[in-house]
This record gives C-alpha cells, structure tokens and sequence, in this order.
C-alpha cells in the first residue's frame, strides 16, 4: 500500500493541486485534474478497503507506513477531493490521534479532533472539485 500511495496518489494528487490551485488561471487545464481526480479513486479505494479492516495500514500496528500514506494523503486537502465515498480513510486520523505518545506531547491536554481529507469543505460545488477556469 506505501508504494501505491506514492505512486498512484501522490503525481495525480499534485496535478489537481496544480491545476485547481497553484497555476494561474489561464495556464490551468480542467482535463488534466478531472482525469487526475478519475485516476486516484482505485488507490483511495484499495486504501478504504484496507483500513475497513484495521486501525493501520499495515493491519496489526502503527508503523512508518501510516506516516507515509498520511502525507501523501494531505495532498488531497490541497486538491479538495471529496473524500466523503472513503469514510474508513476519514477516521483513520483518530486511530493514530490516540497514540500513547502523541497525547504525551499535548502534555496531557485532550487530543483534538483530527484533521484530514474528508474534512475540507471544498470551494467548488458539486462533487468537490476545484473551480478549474473558472
């Protein structure tokens, strides 16, 4: 799953950001992140099948692999996909939000609620997508 997230995520993510958000409008082509936002849905899949299953990306425990996958995942923030067809990747955050050392470094203050994809309320209407020459 590390190497599909790097993979098959994070070029097609970085194209949506690209041409959604960091191009100016008239250099951003609509094509090429609605192709990208088409291309993502299999891993995001694969990924919420996974993580229907267990807490972790890799089943049993929290590894570097959730580091990894949870970074190429921010991705999709920037990108505004919706991720409401992915509910299993949205609480994934609150799995790793209860680490032992995580709450230890709060100083004992209550965790907050995690943050990720499927909270971004994207500027587009419709299915989350980006305001492409628009």
């Amino acid at each position: 799953m590390v190497v599909v997230a790097m993979t098959d995520l994070e070029t097609p993510l970085n194209l949506i950001d690209l041409h959604c958000n960091f191009f100016p409008p008239e250099k951003r082509a609509p094509k090429i992140a609605e192709a990208a936002e088409v291309q993502v849905q299999r891993p995001l899949t694969m990924l919420g099948t996974i993580l229907g299953g267990s807490s972790y990306v890799l089943r049993a425990r929290f590894t570097v692999a959730d580091l990894n996958v949870a970074s190429v995942l921010s991705a999709a923030r920037l990108a505004a996909i919706s991720m409401a067809p992915f509910p299993h990747i949205v609480a994934w955050p609150s799995a790793m939000s209860v680490r032992p050392r995580l709450r230890s470094r709060r100083c004992g203050s209550p965790a907050p609620k995690p943050s990720f994809p499927g909270d971004v309320q994207p500027a587009a209407a419709g299915r989350g997508r980006c305001r492409v020459g628009r």
